[in-house]
């Protein structure tokens, strides 16, 4: 029987598009428009400034009260965003990631995983089999060959530290409470729908 750990509050890391705000293109052309020139003056404090789209839930377990960070997607701007967003309210470590789909936008931010990955741990992320196809293909290195290492392996295998992922494709995800479903991305010019997931996250009820 599956332990199941309660919601403790969801935090935006990034919700801006594919390019971010402000857009590279934008802010070294002639004339830059006044929305990517406030975003890039005060990048810290404007609310203009955004990056990939993640979101991070926090879940507490049951029998010790221990906090679980969850990371829903990691794109190219996932190492700014953490650096924003994570300091603020204590994230020092993940527990999983789950990825929506294999755009830049979702997972190019992989590799800044290893920033949370613990000595021969391997950090479960999850995804579609598509999704855990790509980060393979791009990422080899961060999946060792013949399976996950056990205790100790790395340092027997090489002299210094590796980092690594567990991938798993979606399954049911009782213990953490979260519920897939499937949705089209529009990919302009596109013939055919794309599937992305996305996740639903049961919300406590809010009281004055």
């Amino acid at each position: 029987m599956s332990t199941e750990l309660s919601f403790v509050r969801g935090l935006i890391v990034g919700s801006g598009s594919s390019a971010a705000t402000p857009m590279l293109s934008c802010i070294t052309g002639a004339s830059p428009c006044s929305t990517c020139t406030e975003a890039l003056k005060d990048p810290q404090n404007s609310k203009n400034h955004r990056l990939n789209v993640s979101f991070l839930i926090q879940l507490r377990h049951p029998a010790d009260s221990s906090l679980h960070n969850v990371l829903i997607d990691c794109g190219k701007t996932f190492r700014e965003s953490a650096m924003k967003v994570f300091p603020a309210v204590g994230v020092s470590d993940l527990s999983a990631v789950l990825l929506t789909h294999d755009h830049a936008d979702a997972i190019f931010g992989i590799d800044e995983l290893r920033e949370f990955n613990r000595p021969d741990i391997p950090l479960d992320v999850y995804a579609d089999e598509r999704t855990d196809s790509s980060i393979r293909r791009v990422y080899p290195y961060l999946f060792p060959k013949g399976g996950s290492p056990g205790v100790g392996e790395w340092r027997r295998k090489k002299t210094g530290y590796v980092a690594s992922i567990s991938g798993h494709v979606f399954k049911p995800l009782e213990k953490l409470v979260l519920n897939i479903v499937a949705a089209h991305h529009h990919l302009l010019g596109a013939t055919s729908p794309r599937w992305v997931f996305g996740l639903l996250c049961p919300l406590p009820s809010h009281t004055a």
